[in-house]
């Protein structure tokens, strides 16, 4: 039995923990115990040997010791890894109640070998017997602090004495190796109490304290020990009582016994409200937690709390200035004495080019997004006489990098944007998809080109597809456009889901056996000429119910953008107002009804003068300018007419006068640069409303002229 030993020291090449063996004619090892030792090498070479045969921990070969046992010992090796291996029969992962840690033993500094000196009469260390060099030398290498995880961490029976005649055990246990600790420090107990209205921790260093949930802790004799206390949100830190006082860290030294008290009283709070305004896009967010939005939205804060605003425009607007609480500043910071409130003005960035939005109109049918491009006069996206590959890719497979890559080599060609919300669906979205009917994609301005192209799959066809075909870009209004299915001729209609791409089923809520494909099949080849699609026959899986469609199939309303502008005009009529059918698609209003809207910017730039025209109307009950894309019914701008009773039919000037900044409503109340910008923007829209169609019976996007 090897038991309560301490085995220390840096354990060189050839070296081991232990050893186990037999020499010569000798019986193998049998019953052979270790329990309650430790073994330390503060070097971290344990067991290390030639470079070319790994550390052991022991020297124990297999078949030379037939039975063992390791029982809670400890283990350390300076922080390094304790070596183990298998070629040999004990490893310290054998000791299934091990300690790996620091013993925490003596450091054996300014070691004097024990020599004697006969001319002194005494050794080289001082000592005058070989019973004190023997202490020192315990002293030095096996004793253990007062912290080390050796104390009282023995187990069974233990020796009355430990190896220097010391009783043991002391305290609730023996300790771990040839040492035992006779006295350790005393200790002295700091107890802490929270009181008050309020809510608030307490925590200690050195740790012990953490008052949420630990609030007393035993520390050694003489031990500094430093408090801070910390309020929650909506409470303040009053002040120590007991050992302490003042509202500083407390700062205590343990020599006896001590208790103190911290205070917490809620305070008040108040509210911060903010808010965005003008033509551009931006956020409003806060240093402290709370505020972040690009609208209007609050937060509550304690009584007299520093607040930091920062205004960070978005969309490439530029931030003008602060108003309410925070004065003219680039940096608004708030004290909040009392509820406040502020508002970040941002204008919008300046945008040349042209807005296309594309509105599905159908009820059953998806399509893919939609491939744009501004050009030259003598460039053609197709020829009637048959689709290029670059058309039949898209048409057949709704792939458009084909047609991307080959627009995108075209000299003629100016500017190519794509859609970026994926595919658009009937606005009832029978696939339950989430995704949108419309998107709106910006194509930059170039002087070159002057025509505009557009080609969307069909998604439910063999070879489908719509768009717009070499069409002049707006110079002076807004125009609309409302083009129909073309068949692409390249690919024989079999309707069935298994010639069609998968996203047929998944966009429109079917579901079949068959997946689908989105690679031309030869044997379906036509290869006959470009043609308007004659629609669902229903021979196969489509069912024209579902699937058909009634021409146009999408509207599409080219905006042209021109920041600076100081002229703009609209034309009015029944297809460019929002509205939805009993299936909750897109749909438009028909009428004979008709009109414009002309407006110019006078007088030093503080005053629009406009001018309604409309005729074939009946019963007219108000006209506005309206904030929203060509997808959007948006909010009321300022009002050209109205409310009015219904008075007949009516041809004419409906309404012509001057709007200021005063007679703005909505996101550009009095904002009168905000509105020039949206103008400039393609961002307004007109509507006039009858009692037939209250929602609008005529609108038009207001474009620059």
């Amino acid at each position: 039995m090897f038991r309560y030993n301490t085995v220390v020291g840096d354990l060189p090449s050839l070296a081991y923990a232990m050893r186990l063996n037999t020499e010569g004619s000798n019986p193998p090892n049998d019953d052979i115990f270790f329990e309650n030792n430790i073994w330390s090498d503060p070097t971290g070479t344990m067991g290390a040997e030639n470079p070319s045969r790994p550390n052991d921990f022991s020297d124990t070969p297999p078949g030379e010791t037939i039975d063992y046992l390791l029982d809670n010992n400890l283990y350390w090796n300076g922080g390094a890894t304790i070596p183990s291996s298998s070629a040999e029969l004990v490893n310290y992962t054998d000791d299934l109640r091990r300690t790996v840690a620091d013993p925490r033993l003596r450091d054996p500094v300014a070691i004097v070998l024990p020599r004697y000196l006969p001319s002194a009469n005494r050794f080289a260390d001082g000592a005058a017997t070989i019973r004190e060099v023997f202490v020192n030398l315990v002293e030095l290498y096996a004793a253990t602090d007062p912290a080390s995880p050796a104390i009282d961490a023995a187990v069974g029976p233990s020796p009355a004495s430990d190896i220097l005649g010391n009783p043991r055990p002391v305290g609730t246990g023996a300790d771990l190796g040839a040492w035992e600790l006779q006295s350790a420090a005393p200790t002295f107990s700091l107890d802490v109490t929270r009181s008050g209205t309020g809510a608030g921790s307490v925590a200690s260093v050195p740790s012990g304290v953490s008052c949420g949930e630990d609030c007393s802790h035993g520390y050694a004799d003489g031990t500094s020990v430093t408090l801070t206390a910390t309020p929650v949100l909506g409470a303040r830190f009053s002040g120590w009582s007991g050992d302490c006082s003042g509202t500083d860290v407390c700062v205590l030294s343990m020599t006896v016994d001590r208790s103190v008290d911290a205070n917490f009283t809620n305070v008040d709070f108040r509210t911060l409200t903010v808010a965005t305004s003008g033509g551009g896009t931006g956020m409003i967010v806060s240093e402290l937690p709370g505020i972040q939005c690009g609208s209007e939205c609050s937060e509550s804060y304690p009584h007299n709390t520093v607040v930091t605003l920062t205004a960070i425009p978005t969309n490439g607007a530029t931030f003008v200035e602060w108003t309410g609480a925070c004065g003219d500043s680039d940096v608004c910071i708030v004290t909040m004495t009392d509820d406040v409130s502020a508002e970040a003005r941002f204008i919008a960035a300046e945008i040349h080019g042209d807005r296309v939005t594309v509105e599905n109109l159908s009820s059953g049918q998806a399509l893919t997004a939609p491939v744009v491009a501004t050009h030259a006069r003598t460039m053609w996206l197709y020829r009637p006489r048959r689709a290029s590959t670059e058309i039949q890719a898209l048409a057949e497979n709704g792939d458009s990098a084909p047609l991307l890559t080959w627009l995108g080599e075209d000299a003629c060609v100016a500017e190519i944007a794509t859609g970026t919300t994926g595919p658009l669906v009937p606005g009832s979205d029978p696939g339950g998809t989430l995704l949108g009917s419309s998107t709106n994609i910006i194509i930059g301005a170039d002087p070159g080109a002057e025509f505009l192209s557009l080609a969307s799959m069909v998604v439910c066809t063999n070879d489908g597809f719509t768009g717009l075909n070499r069409v002049r870009l707006p110079t002076r209004s807004v125009r609309v456009y409302f083009p129909g299915v073309s068949d692409a001729g390249t690919e024989i209609n079999t309707e069935d889901f298994a010639d069609l791409v998968p996203a047929c089923q998944s966009l429109l809520g079917f579901a079949s056996a068959d997946v689908g494909t989105i690679v031309s099949s030869p044997a379906l080849a036509e290869g006959a000429p470009i043609l308007s699609h004659s629609g669902v026959s229903g021979g196969a899986d489509l069912i024209p119910s579902a699937h058909g469609w009634v021409d146009p199939i999408v509207r599409i309303t080219v905006t042209p953008l021109r920041a600076g502008a100081r002229k703009f005009r609209a034309r009015l009529n029944g297809s460019q107002v929002v509205v939805q059918d009993a299936n909750g698609n897109n749909a438009f209003v028909v009428t004979d009804a008709e009109g414009t809207l002309s407006l110019r910017l006078r007088r030093g730039d503080m005053e629009f003068q406009y001018k309604l025209v409309v005729s074939s109307i009946v019963d007219v009950t108000e006209a506005h300018i309206r904030s929203g894309l060509p997808n959007v019914n948006g909010p009321i701008v300022a009002t050209l007419y109205g409310p009015a009773d219904p008075d007949g039919s009516f041809a004419g000037r409906l309404a012509r006068g001057k709007l200021t900044e005063a007679d703005l409503s909505g996101p550009y109340a009095g904002d009168l640069d905000g509105f020039l910008a949206a103008l400039g923007n393609g961002e307004l829209y007109v509507s006039v409303h009858t009692s037939a169609n209250p929602g609008g019976e005529i609108g038009g996007r207001i474009g620059a002229r």
